[in-house]
């Protein structure tokens, strides 16, 4: 217990607490919908790759809450060597994947600044503790919660359970045959319908489909593929010799499907990115697959 004479420990600045706040909330955000995605249909790669990036931001969550506010020296600095780190990747990153996307650029350019102060934040605020501690000041609690505490740590967990239980519920199943084209993660021809899908690891997908032929025409001009910095030029072409379509296995049927008649466009770039179409003019249906690196 303190004495009355003794000098009071510092108190973190009203910058450093506010930013505080943010940076736990963002963080333990990102953990929550992490949480949602492990206990969805995800790939099991795709599972390991989140579980995996979940761990620094909510160890960052707890340094920054016991070096800001229960006045630890220590965890003080290792969290300002997680947003330093934070720092850094997000310029890497950004200058890689987000050279043509100005949106998503923008966003890791604040959240890089953002970081950045809390560096310079965290930094001053350990200052502050050293200062105190070489006079002598008792700075760190005893491991004990206040009813504050206890209550905006259970208030946290149920927010937290909610946003992992939506974000399960948000993500579709890998696989689906023979289903609603509103119920299908992809960006489908106008009046698409009985729709079979299979998601890839690495952002690949199969699909068939019933569709008509011009709409199946407009949309393939239409349509954002994902590959880099090409535009490839997309026209259909008739079949002359009898294409075969590799069916996934996971959908119900034969593995494979012969088109005799009908429409066919595809695309490759020659690093592993490309897309294939395949129109059965008899059957009318749309054999759809394309992935990227």
């Amino acid at each position: 217990m303190q004495e009355p004479d003794e000098e009071p420990p510092p108190r973190p600045s009203i910058w450093l607490a506010m930013h505080s706040l943010v940076a736990i909330g963002g963080s333990l955000l990102f953990v929550a919908i992490v949480l949602g995605g492990l206990t969805s249909r995800l790939h099991p790669c795709e599972k390991i790759a989140f579980g995996v990036l979940a761990i620094p931001f909510a160890l960052f969550a707890l340094l920054q809450y016991d070096g800001t506010f229960w006045r630890r020296e220590s965890s003080t600095l290792l969290a300002a060597l997680l947003q330093s780190i934070a720092v850094i990747a997000t310029f890497c990153l950004g200058s890689v994947s987000f050279e043509h996307d100005r949106l998503n650029a923008g966003i890791g350019f604040a959240v890089a600044v953002y970081c950045a102060v809390g560096v310079f934040l965290n930094l001053r605020w350990r200052d502050r503790l050293l200062v105190a501690f070489s006079r002598g000041i008792e700075l760190s609690r005893r491991f004990q919660f206040t009813l504050l505490e206890i209550m905006t740590l259970s208030a946290t967990i149920c927010a937290m359970l909610a946003i992992a239980t939506a974000t399960a519920r948000s993500i579709p199943p890998l696989v689906a045959d023979h289903v609603d084209a509103a119920s299908v993660p992809l960006d489908l021809p106008e009046g698409a319908n009985d729709v079979s899908y299979c998601r890839r690891f690495r952002y690949g997908f199969e699909a068939e489909f019933l569709v008509d032929e011009h709409e199946l025409e407009v949309w393939l001009q239409e349509e954002t593929f994902p590959f880099h910095d090409e535009t490839p030029n997309r026209q259909f072409k008739e079949i002359v010799t009898p294409e075969t379509v590799l069916r996934a296995e996971e959908f119900s049927g034969p593995n494979t499907a012969t088109v005799k008649a009908g429409l066919v466009s595809r695309y490759n770039d020659g690093a592993g990115s490309g897309y294939r179409v395949v129109y059965d003019r008899d059957a009318k249906r749309a054999y759809y697959s394309f992935g990227f690196d």
